[in-house]
């Protein structure tokens, strides 16, 4: 089953999903926060919620489920049980993932802020980590391939996702949890 298009104008810049919605338009005068769930029938890729803001925070706690969060200008807070998708220009990013089920790679990104991440004591992935202006810790031991400056290449546990978190100015911290 083929999934509607959701496109989000915001300002000049267009963004374009397939998730199960309909379009939406916003100006980038006001803070933009959409919420979406599948229908009964769609594909269960399609399970996830979208939280959107252009000047302000994003929060969406205690999911269940895959979560897209992003701003330009305020902070990102996630928790949830299955994995997310977390980015902002200006503030910081601080998530919980119960799982890292992503395909491929996933990018967790901010300029001007700093990002903690909360994953699973039996978390695995090729690990990419970078701060310009800023520490990198981690709970987890990781298997390094690759230090240069501020900068961590390696893998957690045996590999497999990638996973790549990226600040400019703040600091990247990868923390354990027992359980979301």
């Amino acid at each position: 089953m083929q999934g509607k298009t959701l496109g989000l104008w915001i300002g000049a810049a267009f963004a374009l999903w397939t998730f199960g919605a309909q379009a939406v338009r916003a100006d980038d005068a006001k803070p933009v926060s959409i919420v979406m769930s599948p229908k009964a029938g769609d594909s269960v890729r399609y399970k996830t919620t979208l939280k959107i803001s252009v000047n302000g925070n994003v929060s969406a706690e205690d999911m269940g489920r895959f979560v897209y969060a992003e701003s330009v200008n305020g902070s990102v807070r996630v928790s949830t049980t299955a994995w997310a998708h977390m980015q902002t220009v200006n503030g910081s990013i601080k998530g919980r993932m119960g799982n890292a089920g992503w395909d491929g790679s996933l990018k967790i990104a901010s300029v001007n802020g700093s990002v903690e991440l909360e994953m699973p004591d039996d978390f695995s992935a090729n690990v990419d980590f970078k701060s310009v202006n800023g520490g990198i810790n981690s709970d987890f031991p990781i298997s390094i391939s690759g230090l240069i400056g501020r900068s961590a290449h390696g893998q957690i546990g045996g590999g497999g996702r990638d996973l790549e978190i990226r600040t400019v100015n703040g600091s990247v911290t990868l923390r354990k949890s027992s359980g979301i």
